[in-house]
């Protein structure tokens, strides 16, 4: 009997020892594999939006890009200011036709116990630019003050833009989600920034995303005075120097082929002296037939 015990003690201290090496020499028995380690996903949350702000006017529609969403997923706005809603790829969020002053709406995605939001900061009605927080998609304004000279007559056929590369911006950095300011009296001042009513610049700077090969024909449909655009650094549009509107009319589109994908985007803007200001830039992207606004989600940050 004592032997019989023996025999069965020391079966079953071999057979400890065995599990035991398994698992230090992580073999494929379950106590080793209950020893692996989960390395956690990287980059895109598993669920929520990957843009975590952007910019819009008022009346615009903007998408806002998802990761993880199904047919069961569910978005609201704030104060139910504007309307949404979500596929599997990304939010669409149309702004109200009137915003008074600028504000942010938060978008809530809800997917069972699963929740995540994102912002829409909207420019009040009126308005073009707001505040760089550095992280909304929108492009980058900076702003210029031109030194023309105290009491010096220039001549509006004469007068260009200057390398703005060369001169150093204003302190307060802005972001503007299109680039669409319709013709108004120099009085009025730049919408969002008033106290700019002449002899100033503003660089217009970011990327632009095109949804296929082919060729896009560019415009200024409003201009005062001057503007120059850039895509990938080359010069498309050059519509520059003091402008009147004789001289918008006579002024040609301009036309870039381009693959689909992100550009680096940049449009120079000068207001010499008063009378009017403006600034609206449209596109024809290939197969159509009518120019039209450039929408917020195509431009982003540089």
């Amino acid at each position: 009997m004592e032997n019989k015990q023996l025999f069965f003690v020391v079966v079953l201290a071999v057979f400890l020892a065995r599990c035991a090496d398994a698992e230090m020499a992580g073999g494929s028995g379950s106590a080793a594999k209950s020893k692996k380690q989960i390395t956690p996903p990287t980059g895109l949350p598993t669920f929520g939006c990957i843009e975590t702000s952007v910019t819009a006017n008022a009346g615009q529609t903007v998408q806002i890009n998802v990761s993880g969403p199904s047919a069961s997923t569910s978005v609201a706005v704030q104060d139910d200011f504007g309307m949404a809603t979500v596929d599997t790829i990304a939010i669409s969020y149309t702004a109200p036709g009137i915003v008074s002053e600028n504000r942010d709406v938060v978008l809530t995605l809800k997917d069972g116990s699963k929740t995540a939001s994102c912002l829409v900061k909207l420019i009040g009605t009126g308005k073009v630019l707001i505040h760089d927080d550095g992280t909304s998609r929108a492009l980058l304004a900076n702003i210029y003050k031109l030194n023309h000279g105290p009491g010096v007559i220039v001549d509006r056929e004469v007068y260009n833009l200057p390398d703005l590369s060369t001169l150093t911006p204003l302190p307060q950095r802005y972001m503007a989600p299109n680039i669409n300011v319709p013709t108004t009296k120099w009085t009025n001042g730049f919408p969002s920034a008033p106290d700019l009513v002449e002899w100033f610049a503003i660089r217009f700077s970011g990327k632009i995303s095109v949804p296929l090969d082919g060729q896009y024909t560019f415009r200024f449909s409003a201009l005062d005075d001057g503007a120059k655009l850039f895509i990938d650094d080359q010069l498309v549009l050059n519509w520059d120097g003091l402008s009147w509107p004789e001289a918008i009319a006579a002024r040609q589109p301009s036309s870039i082929n381009l693959t689909k994908g992100e550009h680096r985007f940049r449009v120079d803007y000068l207001q010499g002296p008063r009378d009017y200001l403006g600034v609206v830039l449209q596109w024809k992207v290939p197969n159509t037939a009518e120019f039209s606004f450039i929408p917020a989600s195509a431009l982003s940050r540089p």
